[in-house]
């Protein structure tokens, strides 16, 4: 039998009616569970009321089974312990948040649950082909600078979480919504058998309890509260990760999300969660940096995430345009297609047009809209006049929106201007791998407003938003998962790929998977983009 004190323990959290914060009330007014079943039914009665207070009088059902299955289960392995809220090994985070846990079934190595550094990785549990290897690469870059690794054992991010931290020789803790007698889902056995050798398996449920819909939203405060900051590498709008996401935040921890594309259901909450406060990251260097903790080495760290600078950017120029939509031309005739206003602020003298291939352009914006220079005539396009210029984008707009930026971009430039002229700053995110991305990213980090549409622009201005189109494929997609997509589609994601890289996601003979791409192109459904590369076309 287990000792008299962990006997208690049991038979108050089997209980009925006694969940964990009345539980603790009673603790606090009569000390222990042995000691608390040893009161009279008057002093009960006066902190829980006579109803629950004959329940406590009275043996639970299966209270006696409990106990004897326990305790074979903790003689079954060395490694097996049972944690309460009294044990000194209790984690002492559990404690400081509002609803710590009861107790702790515990496999594995109990120092992880005091681990100095511990990061929760969540996410999507049908993440695309790109969200599982964010999820991998991030988990293994951060054990691999030392940090814990802490995760549900859910399928999908959880589960590449894990084996990401495993793979780099790292401890990670799976924090599971089922007794520890029981894996779920069963597919991951081998895998939590992993984790338990090489850092440990905790659940808050008795032995015996099974995989209830209400469990998983519940355990995540249990991931949030024992780490030091969580990552949400994919979550759509409705995802549990924001649950989690909301508790850290709760909890007093810190909380970081992976921007992805505008059109990717996946990346709308993690979207979400960086417009209200959530600190976007690129790299685990990212996260170690803002946690101040040590920092691994530059090949490390960087991974998954560029390190270098776009210095052949188109976007050196600075692209930014008043309140349009993005790069220069594809604004000017965004605005001029939908029959809007647009205007034009160039570098040279108004007898010039540059670059030239742009001459029927400017003769359409001259006719609906405005050609602007503060340059005389005859002055050529020379470099210094691009970014002056910028000044006079920024103060004719309400705000400016940054579509595509590499870090050394001039759009940044008149992204900073704006905002020295108190104009609002909006900027598109993208996928964290693209050098095109980086400068937008540096604008939200800096406080630029992340939008995925033009609605959020004109809310964000409290400007009335036009009646919505017939969907085309400049529009984001729906709201919906993944599940439906084409495979080809999904191991395609929504960034760039190349033939090489798509094989060894979807494992097509080359032939078959050509045919594949090229019925796709036909069908509206993917982009072919200069260097062999193929991208998924929003919608799609």
């Amino acid at each position: 039998m287990l000792d008299e004190e962990l006997d208690a323990w049991l038979r108050l959290k089997l209980t009925p009616g006694v969940g964990d914060a009345t539980a603790r009330k009673l603790l606090a007014a009569f000390g222990l569970p042995p000691a608390l079943f040893a009161q009279p039914h008057a002093a009960l009665s006066a902190v829980a009321g006579p109803a629950l207070a004959g329940r406590l009088q009275t043996e639970p059902e299966g209270w006696r089974e409990l106990c004897d299955r326990t305790q074979a289960w903790l003689e079954g392995d060395k490694r097996r312990r049972l944690l309460t809220l009294g044990d000194p090994d209790y984690p002492p985070e559990l404690l400081q948040t509002e609803d710590p846990p009861l107790l702790l079934h515990v496999e594995g190595d109990t120092a992880a649950l005091r681990h100095p550094l511990r990061l929760a990785i969540v996410g999507s549990r049908n993440p695309t082909a790109q969200g599982a290897d964010h999820a991998r690469a991030f988990a293994q870059a951060l054990a691999g600078a030392g940090a814990c690794i802490v995760s549900g054992l859910a399928l999908g991010i959880d589960a590449a979480a894990h084996e990401g931290a495993l793979e780099a020789g790292g401890s990670t803790l799976a924090i599971v919504g089922t007794g520890l007698d029981l894996v779920y889902p069963n597919k991951h056995q081998t895998l939590a058998r992993r984790i338990a050798a090489q850092g440990a398996l905790v659940s808050e449920y008795l032995l015996g309890t099974p995989p209830l819909a209400a469990n998983f939203p519940r355990r995540n405060r249990i991931i949030s509260g024992l780490s030091q900051g969580v990552l949400v590498v994919e979550a759509a709008l409705q995802s549990g990760s924001l649950i989690t996401a909301r508790q850290a935040a709760e909890q007093g921890r810190e909380v970081f999300a992976i921007p992805g594309s505008i059109h990717s259901p996946q990346a709308r909450g993690c979207h979400a969660l960086i417009r209200q406060g959530a600190k976007l990251v690129e790299s685990a260097q990212d996260i170690l940096e803002e946690l101040h903790a040590p920092l691994p080495t530059e090949d490390e760290g960087r991974k998954p995430g560029p390190t270098g600078r776009d210095e052949g950017s188109r976007q050196q120029r600075g692209d930014a345009l008043l309140l349009a939509l993005g790069i220069d031309a594809a604004a000017h005739e965004g605005a001029l297609d939908a029959g809007g206003q647009t205007i034009a602020v160039v570098g040279t003298g108004l007898d010039r047009v540059y670059p030239s291939r742009h001459l029927a352009l400017a003769r359409r914006i001259a006719e609906h809209g405005l050609l602007v220079s503060e340059y005389p005539l005859g002055t050529p396009p020379l470099a210094a006049n691009f970014p002056k210029r910028n000044r006079i984008i920024s103060a004719l707009s309400q705000g400016t929106l940054v579509v595509e930026a590499a870090l050394e971009s001039g759009s940044l430039v008149t992204a900073r201007l704006a905002a020295e002229q108190g104009r609002e700053v909006f900027a598109i995110p993208g996928s964290i791998h693209a050098p095109q991305s980086r400068g937008c990213h540096a604008l939200i980090r800096q406080g630029a407003k992340l939008v995925e549409s033009a609605p959020d622009i004109l809310e964000e201005l409290q400007l009335a938003s036009p009646e919505p189109a017939a969907p085309d494929d400049s529009s984001p997609a729906p709201t919906t998962t993944d599940e439906d997509d084409d495979p080809l589609l999904r191991a395609l994601g929504w960034e760039p790929r190349g033939l090489d890289a798509l094989q060894a996601r979807c494992g097509l003979a080359t032939a078959t998977l050509q045919a594949r791409l090229l019925e796709l192109e036909l069908d509206g459904r993917l982009t072919r983009l200069p260097g062999g590369l193929y991208q998924r076309r929003a919608g799609a």
